[in-house]
């Protein structure tokens, strides 16, 4: 007897084409920050009958380009749906929204970058039927500004120059027809209060919302706290005076410090053994720690990885997929293909393949670190110590090396510092940030997530008097 086979049975793209927008909405996030901001990220969820979830991810460009990129994840179980979203809220800080809004602002943005001849992502052919058709009827009329003065906005950056964007606006629409403002220019500008002053701390990466007790008025243009003289504490302290994001950081953790004393330090940290001096540091390459079968290779796979990070596309994490078929005892690719995930968006993915990283190379530090982030991330915090085998210094955790990259102590210090900020344990988190701060390496996306997170719990302490 033959076997019944689904023949109907539909693709998700297909699904998503035919039958999303007969699903009901479940809920709709957004960018806490997007009324100041120039990009936004926003998720549109709908629930299907079973409970499970499709939902779609749009980051949107309010100055210039509209949709610059979207995705979707389809059928999501319940947990694996919340595991996604509070990745997003944590690391893009949104907040929940009206479905209107949303709407208002996808395809508003649409609207306002084909005037001058600059399309959607192409992924938005699909993912807008995760939306409500463009002509839906809305209960709210939002008014969103889009551009400036009704002209495209181009904001570069020493990590974006968007050459590309504005040579093509310079062909298609004039260069007297938008706007370009470079980042570097109004760090140097001290009269610069204007709306392009808010977009450029949106345009740092991890950008940080100011504590509720900090209510500044006016840019300060200093980047370090100790170069501050007694009258620029006296006018901070005043309200006088506004700062970055990153001396906001610096003196949460000044204040926090002149308040608490190393008295407070947990007895599961033994001190003596987290002092540089008992490691052999080195900046250059360590044999140790090299995987790679050839010098090209490491050239070859290491510049696939950099392009990504500029600008991260499908093809680079197919690269780096068909590197590791020929190469598949290296365990530096198992963590590209993660961070690549990341950077396209692909969450449960990132997670899987960081997952398999520390399975396949329990000794590779690198993957015990992803693989710990990756359990911070999903609530599995009691799991980290197992990792690690519930040592908590490089020494004796890896006795038989006798030297480590510098990245490798700066991630390790960082996730210890992310690791006991998650357990509300300030004071021991605090002995691995201090050891941070001396090896001065802190532009690394995990030492920035790991200062944010502790900082705004010691602000949350301060706050508490």
């Amino acid at each position: 007897m033959k076997k019944n086979v689904n023949k109907g049975a539909l693709s998700p793209e297909k699904y998503i084409r035919t039958k999303a927008r007969d699903l009901e909405l479940k809920s709709c996030y957004i960018s806490d920050n997007w009324k100041s901001s120039g990009y936004v990220t926003i998720i549109v969820s709908r629930q299907h009958k079973n409970s499970n979830v499709t939902h779609a991810i749009y980051q949107v460009d309010l100055l210039a380009q509209g949709i610059i990129n979207t995705f979707f994840e389809f059928n999501l179980e319940g947990s694996k749906y919340e595991g996604v979203i509070n990745y997003y809220i944590k690391e893009q800080n949104l907040k929940t929204c009206s479905y209107d809004l949303v709407h208002s602002i996808i395809y508003g943005a649409e609207d306002f970058s084909l005037q001058f001849k600059m399309k959607a992502h192409k992924d938005f052919a699909l993912t807008k039927f995760i939306l409500e058709p463009k002509d839906f009827v809305l209960k709210e009329n939002i008014e969103i500004s889009f551009g400036e003065n009704e002209k495209p906005l181009v904001i570069i950056s020493a990590l974006d120059n968007k050459a590309e964007l504005i040579k093509q606006l310079k062909r298609d629409i004039g260069s007297e027809n938008f706007k370009v403002i470079n980042i570097e220019d109004l760090e140097s500008d001290d009269h610069s209060h204007s709306h392009t002053e808010e977009e450029h701390h949106h345009h740092d990466e991890k950008s940080f919302d100011l504590p509720d007790f900090i209510d500044p008025m006016n840019v300060l243009d200093k980047e370090n706290i100790d170069n501050w003289t007694e009258s620029d504490w006296e006018a901070f302290e005043n309200g006088e005076l506004e700062v970055s994001a990153k001396t906001t950081l610096q003196i949460i953790d000044f204040m926090y410090d002149s308040h608490f004393s190393n008295d407070e330090i947990n007895d599961l940290i033994k001190l003596e053994n987290l002092g540089l001096n008992n490691l052999n540091i080195s900046k250059n390459p360590i044999s140790e720690n090299n995987f790679f079968a050839t010098e090209e290779d490491e050239k070859r796979i290491r510049m696939i990885f950099l392009e990504l990070l500029e600008k991260p596309e499908a093809s680079h994490l197919k690269l780096l997929e068909e590197e590791l078929n020929r190469t598949p005892n290296n365990p530096h690719l198992y963590s590209y293909i993660a961070n690549a995930n990341i950077k396209l968006g692909n969450i449960n993915k990132a997670e899987e393949w960081s997952e398999l990283a520390y399975k396949n190379f329990p000794n590779y530090l690198f993957g015990k670190i992803s693989y710990a982030q990756t359990l911070l991330q999903k609530g599995k915090s009691e799991e980290v110590p197992l990792l690690f085998n519930n040592i908590f210094d490089l020494e004796n955790l890896l006795p038989e090396r006798k030297e480590f990259h510098i990245l490798e102590v700066v991630n390790f210090y960082a996730i210890m510092t992310l690791y006991f900020t998650t357990l509300g344990d300030v004071a021991s988190a605090n002995v691995y940030w201090r050891l941070l701060k001396e090896l001065d390496e802190r532009e690394e996306e995990l030492v920035l997530l790991a200062e944010n997170e502790l900082m705004v719990e010691k602000a949350r302490i301060l706050k508490q008097g």
